[in-house]
């Protein structure tokens, strides 16, 4: 179920997003989440409009891949960088680099293929200690 979150909410899952991607003791995964943040050191905060702003924009889900897009793009972003146009131009260019994923896999997938004598096979055995893949990879950077 996806629901509209709270400010509070928003700033909870941005210090736990940016403390995965900067801090290697914090595995967002393990921890679920969760970080030591309370109501009241975010009403101190100067800068909680911006996560107010986020919580109006975006559902849960959407806004945990649009803080992840601009982390991946920036490791250690504040939140007024992310709430500006570049934080949404970097949303929409992973967006559009994740969708295009299963076309890049076929493409790349499709190469290991061998379709000689009406047959197919696929084979990621190694040839003299290096994998197929890696074998092809340095053959197309030598040519």
């Amino acid at each position: 179920m996806i629901y509209q979150v709270t400010p509070f909410e928003v700033y909870q899952k941005y210090l736990s997003l940016k403390q995965h991607f900067n801090r290697k003791e914090y595995d967002y995964f393990k921890f679920k989440g969760r970080v030591r943040a309370n109501e009241s050191s975010f009403d101190k905060r100067k800068d909680k409009h911006h996560f107010i702003r986020l919580s109006k924009i975006y559902k849960e889900e959407e806004l945990t891949k649009f803080l992840v897009s601009n982390f991946i793009k920036t490791k250690n972003m504040w939140v007024g960088n992310i709430t500006t146009p570049v934080g949404r131009d970097n949303y929409i260019a992973w967006k559009a680099k994740i969708q295009s994923l299963p076309y890049v896999f076929e493409n790349e997938v499709e190469s290991l293929f061998d379709e000689n004598e009406n047959s197919i096979s696929f084979s990621m055995w190694r040839m003299d200690n290096i994998p197929l893949y890696f074998a092809m990879y340095l053959v197309k950077k030598c040519r």
